[in-house]
C-alpha cells in the first residue's frame, strides 16, 4: 500500500516538473518573439522604442517643412496649376479667379498620409513594410502652439498566426506651420484688396524705357519694336525688382525710386516678425506676355504727313500673366513657407514714366460715370499737350440701344489712348464725335448708370468701322438677400450665387445680406443662380437654375429669398426661390 502511494506521488511530481519546464519555455518564447528585431538599423518596434520614436519625430518635422515649401500641399491631386521652383512643384493658389488655397483640415489629412509613408519608408525594415501598409494608422493634428502626430501600430500576424501588438507613439513639435499658413492667407488677402501686384507690374512697365507705352513726336521715321525684345525687358525688370519689393512698410534698399514705388505697407506683415521675399524667374513655361493691340511680332508707330511735317504716334497696351513665388520666413531664417500667385493683367492701360510725367492744370469732372464694376465714380479728363484738342475731320457714329432694342440716351463716352483720356460728343442716343488725331490705338468706352460698360477697340487705320455701328448696353439687374437662407446660406461651406456676364464669360457673384447689391449683366436673355459648395480646391456648383428676363418685369432691383432642402448628405438643392421688387410692399413673388 505504502509503495503504491509513493509511486503515485512520484508520478505526480514528475508531471508537475514537466508542466513547469513547458511553462518556462513558453515564457522564454514569448519574450523572444516580443523582442524580434524588425529593422535593419536594429530598431525594435515596441511602444517604448526610443529609436523608433526619434525616427517618427524626425519624419514628422520633415513632412511639415516640405509641405511648407509647397504652399501647404503634399498631395497635388486637386491642384491643376504649378510653377517649377528648385526641386519642387509649386502649386498656384489662384488661377482664372478660382482659389486653390488649402485649409487646415485637408492639410492634416495629407500630412497624415505622408507621415505614414515616411515611417514605412525610413523607420522600419524591409520585411515588414508591405504588412504595415494596412496595419498602421497615423493622425496629424495642427495648432499654432504645438503640432501632434499619433502613430498607432495595430497588429502584425507572424508565422503560425502568433500576434504582436506594436504599440502607440505620440510625437510633438513646435514647427510654426499653421501660424505661417494663416499669415500667408492674410498676406494674400492684402495683396488682392490693395491690387498690389497689378500696381507693381504696371509701374515697372511705366518706368522701363525699353517698354514703349504711349508717345508722340514730329519726326517722319517710323519707330519699330520687337515684341519678344519688349517681353524680355519686362521679365528682366520684374526679376530684378522682385527681391527689392518691401511689403511691411520698411524699404529694403536705400534708393529713392525703390522707396517711392516698391514699398507697400500691408497689415498682415507690418507688425510681425515674418519677412517676405518675392521671387520671379524668367523661364517659367506658364507665363504669357503679349501686346494687346498689335498683330504679329513687330510694334510700330503710325506716321501721318501734313503741310508742316509729320506726326509720329504710338500707343500700346499689354496683357500678361506671370507667376511669382512668395517666400515667408521668420527673423532667424530657419523656417520658410512658400506659395505661388499669378500676376494677371488684361487690357491694361499703363501710365507714362512716373518720373517724367507732365502734370496738367486742366481737369474736367464728369459726373454719372460708372466703372467696369458699375460703381459710380467721378472721372477726370486730363488734357496733356493739347492731345484731345487736335481731332480728326471725320466723325464716328455709334447708335446706343439697350438689350430690348430701346434707344439709350445721356450716356457717357470717352476714348482712352495710353495715359490720355478724351471725352466724346453725345447727341441723344448717339455718340457722334471726332477722335484725337494723334491716337493710333485706343479703346472707346460707353456707359450709363444702371447699364453695362461696353468697350470698342479703335485703330487709326480702321476708322470706318465705327462710322455706323450699333452698341448694346445691357440693363443690369441687382439682387440682395432679404433674410437668411434655409439650408443654403446657413452653413459655413454653402453659398448662393448669381452669375454675371463679364466679357461674355459667366462669373459667379456671391449674394449677401449687407447693403451691397450684386449687379449682374444677363447672358442670352437669362439670369442664372446656383447653390455653391466650397471645397479646398475651389467651388463646386451643386445646382444651377436659370430665369428668363421676362420673369423680372417689375424693375431691375430685387430682394431675394432662397430655400434649400437636403438632396443627399452634405448637399442641398433648390426648394423655392422668391423675388420681391425693392419698391414693392408685397411678400415676394415665387418664381419656379
Amino acid at each position: 500500500m505504502y509503495k503504491k502511494l509513493f509511486k503515485n506521488r512520484t508520478a505526480q511530481v514528475t508531471f508537475f516538473i514537466i508542466i513547469a519546464v513547458l511553462s518556462l519555455l513558453s515564457i522564454v518564447a514569448v519574450v523572444y518573439i516580443s523582442n524580434l528585431d524588425f529593422s535593419s538599423n536594429n530598431v525594435n518596434v515596441s511602444s517604448n522604442n526610443v529609436v523608433l520614436q526619434q525616427c517618427i519625430s524626425e519624419q514628422f518635422e520633415n513632412s511639415l517643412r516640405v509641405a511648407s515649401l509647397k504652399g501647404g500641399y503634399v498631395d497635388f491631386n486637386n491642384v491643376p496649376y504649378f510653377v517649377p521652383f528648385n526641386s519642387y512643384k509649386m502649386p498656384l493658389w489662384k488661377k482664372d479667379n478660382t482659389l486653390f488655397i488649402p485649409d487646415a483640415e485637408s492639410i492634416e489629412q495629407q500630412l497624415s498620409s505622408d507621415l505614414k509613408n515616411r515611417i514605412i519608408e525610413y523607420c522600419v525594415s524591409d520585411d515588414v513594410k508591405s504588412v504595415l501598409k494596412n496595419k498602421l494608422n497615423v493622425k496629424v493634428l495642427l495648432s499654432e502652439d504645438e503640432n501632434r502626430a499619433v502613430v498607432k501600430f495595430n497588429t502584425y500576424k507572424q508565422e503560425k498566426n502568433s500576434v504582436k501588438n506594436f504599440g502607440v507613439y505620440e510625437v510633438k513639435n513646435s514647427v510654426p506651420f499653421l501660424k505661417m499658413l494663416n499669415t500667408a492667407k492674410n498676406f494674400y488677402s492684402d495683396l488682392e484688396s490693395k491690387d498690389v501686384l497689378k500696381d507693381l507690374t504696371t509701374t515697372i512697365i511705366a518706368m522701363n524705357k525699353n517698354i514703349p507705352t504711349e508717345g508722340l513726336s514730329f519726326d517722319c521715321e517710323k519707330k519699330v519694336w520687337d515684341v519678344e525684345t519688349v517681353k524680355k525687358a519686362f521679365f528682366k525688370s520684374l526679376k530684378d525688382i522682385s527681391p527689392k519689393v518691401s511689403f511691411n512698410g520698411v524699404p529694403k534698399y536705400d534708393n529713392e525710386i525703390v522707396k517711392k514705388h516698391f514699398t507697400y505697407n500691408l497689415d498682415s506683415v507690418k507688425n510681425s516678425n515674418v519677412k517676405v521675399k518675392m521671387i520671379f524667374k524668367e523661364n517659367y513655361n506658364n507665363s504669357f506676355f503679349k501686346v494687346d493691340n498689335v498683330e504679329g511680332n513687330l510694334m510700330t508707330s503710325f506716321v501721318t504727313k501734313n503741310a508742316v511735317g509729320c506726326q509720329n504716334s504710338y500707343s500700346f497696351y499689354y496683357d500678361y500673366s506671370v507667376p511669382v513665388i512668395f517666400s515667408l520666413y521668420d527673423e532667424n531664417e530657419d523656417y520658410y513657407f512658400r506659395f505661388a500667385l499669378p500676376i494677371e493683367v488684361y487690357r491694361n492701360n499703363v501710365d507714362v514714366d512716373p518720373e517724367s510725367k507732365i502734370e496738367s492744370s486742366n481737369e474736367v469732372v464728369v459726373e454719372n460715370t460708372v466703372d467696369e464694376n458699375n460703381n459710380e465714380v467721378e472721372v477726370k479728363r486730363t488734357v496733356l499737350n493739347d492731345f484731345c484738342s487736335k481731332t480728326t475731320y471725320e466723325k464716328i457714329n455709334l447708335s446706343i440701344k439697350d438689350n430690348f432694342d430701346n434707344p439709350v440716351s445721356k450716356v457717357v463716352s470717352y476714348i482712352q489712348c495710353g495715359s490720355q483720356q478724351c471725352y466724346l460728343d453725345v447727341v441723344d442716343n448717339y455718340v457722334y464725335s471726332s477722335l484725337p488725331s494723334n491716337c493710333a490705338f485706343g479703346k472707346i468706352y460707353v456707359s450709363k448708370k444702371g447699364y453695362s460698360l461696353e468697350t470698342l477697340n479703335y485703330k487709326f487705320n480702321k476708322f470706318s468701322d465705327l462710322k455706323n455701328k450699333d452698341v448694346v448696353l445691357y440693363k443690369l439687374y441687382n439682387f440682395i438677400l432679404k433674410e437668411e437662407c434655409n439650408g443654403v446660406c446657413d452653413f459655413e461651406n454653402f453659398n448662393f450665387v448669381v452669375f454675371n456676364n463679364k466679357d461674355n464669360v459667366e462669373t459667379p457673384v456671391f449674394l449677401s445680406k449687407n447693403d451691397d447689391f450684386a449687379s449682374v449683366k444677363p447672358k442670352d436673355g437669362k439670369i442664372v443662380f446656383a447653390i455653391v459648395k466650397t471645397t479646398p480646391s475651389g467651388f463646386n456648383f451643386v445646382e444651377k437654375k436659370s430665369f428668363s428676363l421676362e420673369d423680372f418685369d417689375k424693375g431691375t432691383d430685387y430682394y431675394i429669398k432662397v430655400v434649400g432642402k437636403p438632396r443627399e448628405e452634405g448637399f442641398y438643392t433648390f426648394e423655392d426661390i422668391s423675388f420681391e421688387p425693392v419698391n414693392s410692399e408685397n411678400n415676394g413673388e415665387n418664381i419656379n
